[in-house]
């Protein structure tokens, strides 16, 4: 099994949940545990390894290198989850300074800068977030939502019932797929 974690992920980054999916698996349990949690998933074949969008010394912190320790957090990086201090205290599960984690998955040839960003609406940076484009659940959850506020296009006035697949077909005729819409309502 093989575990990918990002330690910029805000999404499990609570205090009271810090995920593995943030942090990683740690060599140990706690500072008054004799617990090695990576020791005790060697048996199953588990391995893990970092992606960030960190840079130290002037270069991505590679993925595939081969296996060893390596920090969580280097000197001079954000103490949060996501680089921001707003997001820090919304998150509240601060990286210790100079905390190592073992990365153990094998090496990859060669090893390789991770591409973090990519299908952003704004693409981000090694220090600050991007914005995700919705994905069509975002996009049926809102619609669904009655206090939702839509920049709502116009497509025609009309007497009678409505035909919403007719109309959403009319809609995304001859419309690349970026530019297309699978969802429409009805004003009422």
């Amino acid at each position: 099994m093989y575990l990918y974690f990002c330690p910029d992920d805000t999404t499990v980054a609570l205090d009271d949940v810090r995920g593995i999916g943030t942090y990683g698996v740690w060599d140990t349990h706690g500072k008054d545990s004799t617990r090695n949690p990576m020791a005790e998933l060697k048996a199953v074949r588990f391995f893990q390894r970092m992606w960030t969008k960190r840079y130290r010394d002037g270069s991505p912190v590679m993925v595939g290198k081969p296996p060893g320790h390596e920090l969580l957090r280097a000197k001079n990086e954000s103490r949060y989850p996501g680089g921001g201090f707003i997001t820090g205290l919304i998150s509240k599960g601060p990286i210790e300074e100079g905390h190592k984690l073992l990365i153990n998955a094998e090496q990859l040839y060669p090893p390789h800068a991770p591409n973090m960003f990519g299908g952003e609406a704004v693409e981000g940076t090694p220090t600050a977030s991007g914005r995700d484009r919705p994905d069509d659940t975002n996009k049926a959850s809102a619609l669904g939502n009655p206090r939702a506020k839509f920049n709502w296009r116009y497509v025609r006035s009309h007497t009678g019932p409505i035909d919403l697949e007719q109309e959403l077909a009319r809609w995304n005729m001859g419309k690349a797929p970026g530019e297309q819409t699978r969802l429409m309502r009805k004003k009422e």
